[in-house]
């Protein structure tokens, strides 16, 4: 294990040595100014220095650690195409190898690197095409409106990102209105996270436009935007007829008592939001009356859905059906991470899969703890795995992990095959 790491530092240090020299000829052949050069790969170079010291402890995963490595020269792909666009106007080369490195990984954490509008720009470009990543942080980086209005382009066309954390940017109204935009066509997105950024009144009503139309998105973070009780009576308009999301955040807000009875209000017939944080809102004691109001019928929401999941758990279709016909959310997850979806997969039950798949409230891109998707176009193409467990689930896998005589047959690109 200690050579293994030792060898994965060696590489990394050989990376740093090599892309500097690179990077820094080729912007003294611009005429540019190599500080920016240098302090890209000094930022770089901390970075693999924390990423080392956190996995020298020879027990940590190598794993991990190939991760950490592949994450930071991504960081030195973005930025150094962001330095050759701006001078030269053109970093097609960066941008292929960006395209790479990313086809080879599933999540990417680009947490507080001080990314900004012109950096994020490349990576948007790249996530047009990408068809692996399905997790992006950002959170607490340097991404503007333009930025956002880059990254609304790709979720235009992107086809595999579920969840997207823009936590503690500069995003303001205008960035917001064209990521609604975005939302209003993206079919996969199902987290997604906007607090302590600018959002306000304005950029509320802009998301709402996009909630009405979106059936995939079912968490929503909207802490620290400065939402006033105006902002929060167009949500809670749009939450009386949602029945997508689950989860809802609104701490530290303004929304005031007349927000809250405006929320209090749209959950007399909202019946799939179980999940709601509106700590940090000020209110009087009339509206702390409604906010125990709203925590009970969240409750019972919650009370509802987990008894779909049951009803799912217990293989009864007919269960199943009484409950979403009582409104319990198709999109809440147990503490695995499974939903009713999930339940009737692992199941192998096609009837109820197709009756779940085939609710237009119904989140299709939502993964559980294990990464899971459920797949149901692979029920409908009528290969018998005989007694085999089959998890109908869409992830990578291993082809030797299904039966040649199966595999053969079937050739699936997207499944799970436990035997």
């Amino acid at each position: 294990m200690v050579n293994t790491i030792l060898e994965l530092i060696k590489s990394a240090a050989n990376f740093f040595i090599d892309q500097g020299g690179i990077l820094i000829r080729q912007t003294n052949e611009l005429d540019g100014n190599p500080a920016d050069s240098t302090s890209i790969l000094l930022q770089l170079v901390r970075n693999a220095g924390g990423v080392i010291q956190q996995r020298k402890d020879e027990t940590q995963s190598t794993d991990k650690l190939k991760e950490d490595i592949a994450e930071i020269s991504i960081l030195h792909l973005i930025k150094a195409a962001a330095i050759l666009i701006r001078q030269r106007g053109d970093a097609t080369a960066q941008l292929k190898e960006l395209s790479e490195a990313l086809a080879a990984i599933t999540a990417l954490n680009l947490n507080c690197k001080g990314i900004d509008d012109a950096e994020i720009t490349g990576l948007a470009v790249v996530l047009k095409t990408n068809t692996t990543l399905t997790s992006l942080k950002l959170f607490d980086n340097n991404i503007g409106d333009a930025g956002m209005a880059a990254l609304a382009d790709a979720l235009t066309t992107n086809a595999t990102l579920t969840e997207l954390d823009l936590d503690y940017n500069i995003i303001s109204v205008a960035g917001v209105e064209v990521l609604a935009a975005a939302l209003k066509v993206n079919a996969t997105l199902t987290e997604l996270d906007l607090s302590a950024n600018s959002v306000g009144d304005a950029g509320i009503k802009a998301l709402a436009g996009a909630l009405k139309l979106n059936t995939r998105l079912t968490s929503l973070n909207l802490g620290q935007n400065n939402i006033s009780a105006t902002g929060m009576e167009v949500l809670a308009e749009v939450l009386k007829t949602n029945t997508t999301l689950t989860s809802l955040k609104l701490l530290d807000n303004n929304i005031g008592d007349a927000g809250i009875a405006a929320l209090a209000e749209a959950l007399q017939t909202n019946t799939t939001l179980t999940s709601l944080n509106l700590y940090g809102n000020k209110v009087s004691d009339a509206g702390i009356k409604a906010k125990f109001d709203i925590h009970l019928k969240i409750k019972a929401n919650k009370k509802l859905a987990k008894c779909l999941i049951k009803a799912a758990q217990d293989n009864d279709l007919a269960a199943v059906k009484l409950y979403v016909n009582k409104g319990a959310s198709v999109n809440y997850q147990d503490e695995d991470g499974n939903t009713a979806l999930h339940h009737a997969a692992k199941h192998l039950n096609p009837a109820m899969i197709d009756y779940l798949y085939g609710l237009p409230q119904q989140s299709i891109h939502l993964k559980n703890k294990q990464g899971e998707v459920v797949d149901a176009r692979l029920f409908k193409r009528g290969y018998d795995f005989g007694d085999r467990y089959v998890h109908f689930f869409r992830r990578p896998i291993r082809v030797e992990q299904i039966p040649k005589k199966h595999y053969e047959a079937y050739k699936p690109d997207v499944m799970i095959c436990t035997v």
